[in-house]
């Protein structure tokens, strides 16, 4: 079964598709479509070719849709203050992650992610479905769940590490809603 981006397009729909699972190559899926190999994630661990001409489409719109991914991206600076704790921190010797390592890096993805998709929607404002994969929430959550909900671990972290830590997912679901947000008023129209 293709597909419901491509269903939506076939439909006569006019769809754009950021960063979902099998849209690498991007052509022929939708009006619109940034694929989710734009970010490194596990492609570049697993030795996986990437093309740029295969990352977006139409690739006609190749520099200004991957724009936001590239180097020279500056990430909001008021969202990279406000989400990650301001703290000096070093994940203890047992900890299987770096926390503070594992949001800087999905926040970076997500801010992207966001600007991609907003861009799309002022730039082609025909655009009737945008279909937007945020999926630095889940990382979040496997970084810092023990911090926000110490209970639940036989042996929990430290008190100081759940007063600074501990609010992380909750502000992670503060920056999305406000993605969110941002994404609903780049439509011309409030859309459905």
């Amino acid at each position: 079964e293709p597909p419901v981006w491509e269903l939506l397009e076939r439909s006569g729909v006019k769809t754009a598709v950021v960063r979902f699972n099998f849209t690498y190559p991007a052509d022929g899926q939708a009006s619109v479509v940034i694929s989710n190999h734009v970010v490194p994630d596990m492609w570049d661990a697993l030795g996986v070719d990437r093309e740029d001409r295969a990352l977006v489409s139409p690739a006609t719109r190749t520099h200004d849709l991957l724009a936001p991914f590239s180097e020279h991206w500056t990430p909001d600076a008021e969202v990279l203050h406000r989400v990650p704790p301001e703290i000096d921190w070093t994940p203890p010797h047992d900890a299987l992650m770096d926390p503070i390592a594992v949001l800087t890096k999905v926040l970076a993805y997500d801010q992207r992610t966001f600007h991609a998709a907003e861009h799309v929607l002022r730039t082609d404002p025909d655009v009737a479905v945008e279909i937007v994969h945020i999926g630095g929430f889940d990382n979040v959550c496997h970084a810092f769940w023990q911090y926000r909900f110490p209970g639940d671990f036989a042996d929990p972290p430290s008190r100081e590490d759940v007063r600074v830590l501990g609010p992380v997912i909750d502000r992670y679901l503060e920056f999305i809603d406000g993605g969110l947000a941002g994404l609903i008023a780049a439509f011309p129209s409030a859309p459905n």
